[in-house]
């Protein structure tokens, strides 16, 4: 089996079997080029091709850690440029619903970057306009390499801080799977939650809308020190909240008020990049209070069994707790 023309149109449009998926796979991560009808020099220009069109309009990626090489990058627009060629361009659909004149905008994610952290990763990204995004681990964050000249849109899987640049002839608008977020300029964090169906929304400063993205209504205004909620089932409800406790992730400040071990073992998991396993059930039920800048797990776990009265084991990137062996228990 060969890379070729036709190969690389049916493994982009989703048609190869197994076999050949795996194959096409395994090439676009390997070092080797000749099986693609690509000279090494050709390779290399679209490499040095990519590399300055990403230091011109994102240089902040080039700092962030990836795992993909340039010469893989380059072979896959090595191969999207075969499969246009061929005249039967494909792409990755994303179906919205027009708050304004209800009906379907179609978006393709052609020109769209994809930004993806993971555990004990929060970086912060500039986008086109001068907007900071702080995206926390876990996340996901898809945007354009160049916004519209009437709206600025972007799609948002998992948890962020927005700080956005004021333009009030252009709207700034956030996906979710859920919801939709409408601001001029401000700031806000954002949170789907995937388990419940749930998206959470905290302002900081300024004023946003707030809606299902199903709905054709303009949904709810928040303001700072504001929450609302989407449920699963399309209604939100609201309530006031110190946003500032709240978004303090985005400071390194790890807070908890009165909150469970387990929902603070969760938010630990993605700050730490652990894997957390509570051995007694009646220590998931306990509530703590808990701040610190940028503490180091040991920190952190030290603190909250003294608090708590349990004890840890930590093993690579597992941790386990247990009820503690101390007298007074």
């Amino acid at each position: 089996m060969k890379i070729s023309e036709a190969l690389l149109k049916r493994f982009i449009s989703g048609e190869c079997t197994d076999e050949e998926k795996r194959f096409v796979e395994n090439w676009l991560q390997s070092e080797e080029t000749t099986d693609s009808g690509l000279s090494e020099k050709e390779i290399s220009q679209m490499e040095q091709n990519l590399r300055q069109r990403f230091e011109k309009s994102h240089p902040s990626l080039l700092s962030a850690p990836t795992t993909k090489p340039w010469k893989q990058l380059a072979k896959y627009a090595a191969a999207i440029a075969l499969f246009i060629s061929a005249g039967a361009a494909s792409y990755n659909y994303f179906r919205l619903l027009n708050q304004n004149h209800g009906t379907d905008i179609v978006v393709s994610w052609e020109g769209y970057f994809t930004y993806e952290t993971q555990r004990g990763e929060r970086p912060t990204i500039t986008l086109p306009d001068g907007t900071t995004v702080q995206l926390n681990s876990n996340s996901q964050l898809k945007y354009p390499e160049h916004f519209t000249d009437t709206e600025r849109v972007v799609f948002l899987q998992g948890h962020a801080h927005f700080d956005v640049v004021r333009n009030p002839d252009k709207p700034f608008m956030i996906f979710t799977e859920h919801s939709k977020t409408q601001v001029l300029g401000t700031s806000f964090d954002i949170n789907t939650r995937q388990k419940s169906g749930e998206t959470e929304v905290i302002v900081t400063s300024g004023k946003v809308s707030f809606s299902d993205k199903n709905q054709t209504d303009e949904g709810v205004t928040l303001i700072a020190n504001d929450r609302g909620i989407l449920s699963s089932n399309g209604t939100i409800a609201m309530d006031k909240v110190d946003a500032s406790t709240l978004t303090a992730w985005t400071k390194n400040q790890l807070i908890f008020e009165n909150q469970t071990l387990t929902d603070i073992m969760k938010i630990a998991e993605g700050w730490f990049d652990i894997d957390v396993v509570i051995e007694d059930s009646e220590l998931c039920y306990k509530s703590f209070t808990y701040a610190a800048l940028n503490p180091s797990l040991e920190e952190f776990l030290r603190f909250m069994g003294e608090v708590g009265n349990f004890e840890y084991r930590i093993s690579n990137k597992e941790v386990a707790i247990f009820p503690s062996s101390r007298e007074g228990k």
